[in-house]
């Protein structure tokens, strides 16, 4: 039963780093600071779903207009 959790959390985990990742590089192209946009690639590559944070946090970070 554990086993089951561990490899459930991983791959959440996995699909949560993907997603981040290809949306840190999505938002390469939006209207925002250079910096805020290679954090948040950074970010992503290296910590995965815990972009998610910065992305909710960073008012300023891939804003469309």
């Amino acid at each position: 039963m554990l086993a089951i959790l561990i490899v459930l959390l991983a791959v959440i985990w996995s699909i949560a780093g993907i997603t981040a990742f290809i949306s840190s590089i999505v938002c390469l192209f939006y209207k925002g600071s250079i910096g805020d946009k290679l954090i948040g690639l950074v970010i992503s590559m290296f910590l995965g779903p815990l972009y998610w944070l910065f992305y909710i946090y960073n008012l300023n970070y891939c804003t469309k207009f």
